[in-house]
């Protein structure tokens, strides 16, 4: 009896559980239909920037049915940011970027410039001494050129000729203009210059220099041939001669000259082959520098391979005329093409009690130029002037190349 009682009971409840089943069911139905209700609709900002970012995506590819965001949509929002740590999107239009300026509105800035004028050289005629013109040895003569002003620059004194390249021929290295030159106008430009002792064909060229040292304009030249026998003439100083009485240095190093013979390997004769030690020497003897002149006595100056220099001073009291002419040869004991780096020879004069120091001259010269000349007139000094002499070797780099003098004497004509 108790087991019939429990089964009309379920049998009661079935329709009541059927009926809440369906009308769950209707529910869910709607709810899938027709959406959330408004007020769980309006809590979709709270959504995670990337799943907004990943709905956007998603809604771009449908029809948008909305007329606003239609008008306020600009193309650049269709690439959004995917990273987490992007703002929310925002009702709030986004104002489209500017546009470029348009060539139309572009302005030019001018650049600054300091320079108002032109600087330029017409080489206008060879006044003296044609190409090939024959002096004799240690003859004296003036160089003319007239260089137009081809430019806007007005030419004063700061403006100068000034020595580039070949032989010096015993002349200044440069030389400030005599007078102004406006433009169009043309300018005479003499050189004082002085045939080498040595026989030979010699080419001097010289160039126009403005205020900043900046060359400008066509080099000109001069091209002498020496071919008379030297002149007779009184050797006044033999600077290799005495080089035993002059004070030599680099930096707190001195020296004292030796023969070249204690510098050589027991058994060796050939200078070339000497054991040059790295703070510099001094040395003289004999050697054969050109195979067609023979043995010489010669005058090795092998610079401190640190201090990068070596010197020596000579104080000459014997009285020095104006008229008097330093001849020089020197350079590397062996010519070699493939040798690098180069060495610089210098002589300068500072009288004794007046007058200003005079540089004679300052020529580089490489392994490969062999041995080089200078002559060099004493001019620029007064008459009967003593002082002191200072030869010098400098070299930018060490180097097993044997820097020597074959020649260096003031000679009076």
């Amino acid at each position: 009896m108790g087991n019939q009682r429990k089964f009309y009971w379920w049998i009661a409840l079935t329709p009541a559980a059927v009926t809440c089943a369906c009308l769950a069911l209707v529910f869910a139905a709607w709810y899938w239909i027709v959406g959330p209700p408004p007020d769980q609709a309006a809590n979709t900002g709270n959504i995670p920037a990337t799943a907004m970012v990943q709905t956007e995506e998603v809604s771009s590819s449908e029809e948008n049915t909305n007329p606003e965001r239609d008008e306020q949509s600009d193309p650049s929002d269709s690439a959004l940011d995917p990273s987490p740590t992007a703002s929310p999107i925002s009702n709030t239009p986004t104002p489209p970027p500017a546009a470029p300026a348009s060539p139309e509105n572009l302005t030019a800035t001018p650049l600054p410039s300091t320079l108002t004028c032109t600087n330029r050289a017409y080489h206008f005629a060879d006044l003296s001494i044609p190409d090939g013109t024959v002096f004799t040895p240690g003859e004296s003569f003036e160089k003319s050129w007239g260089l137009q002003n081809a430019g806007s620059c007005a030419w004063d004194r700061t403006y100068k000729l000034v020595y580039t390249r070949g032989d010096q021929l015993g002349s200044q290295a440069t030389l400030p203009l005599a007078a102004p030159v406006q433009p169009d106008d043309v300018a005479t430009l003499d050189v004082p210059m002085l045939a080498p002792l040595m026989t030979g064909v010699y080419t001097s060229y010289w160039q126009m220099q403005a205020p900043d040292g900046a060359a400008f304009g066509p080099e000109v030249w001069v091209n002498i041939k020496v071919t008379a026998l030297p002149l007779e003439f009184e050797s006044a100083y033999d600077f290799i001669d005495m080089a035993g009485q002059a004070i030599w240095l680099s930096g707190d190093q001195t020296y004292e000259p030796v023969e070249i013979t204690s510098l050589l390997d027991e058994g060796s004769e050939a200078p070339s082959k000497m054991n040059l030690p790295p703070e510099g020497v001094v040395t003289t003897g004999v050697a054969q520098v050109n195979p067609e002149i023979g043995e010489e006595f010669i005058l090795v100056t092998h610079p401190h391979q640190e201090h990068g220099f070596i010197q020596g001073t000579y104080g000459v009291a014997q009285p020095v005329q104006p008229t008097d002419i330093l001849f020089a040869r020197f350079g590397f004991l062996e010519t070699n093409p493939t040798a690098q780096g180069q060495a610089t020879f210098e002589v300068s004069f500072i009288p004794d009690g007046a007058g200003p120091p005079l540089d004679l001259f300052s020529k580089p010269v490489t392994p490969h130029d062999g041995i080089v000349s200078v002559t060099r007139s004493l001019a620029g000094i007064q008459s009967e002037q003593s002082g002191t002499f200072t030869l010098r070797v400098k070299q930018d780099a060490p180097s097993p190349q044997i820097t020597i003098w074959l020649d260096l004497r003031l000679v009076r004509l």
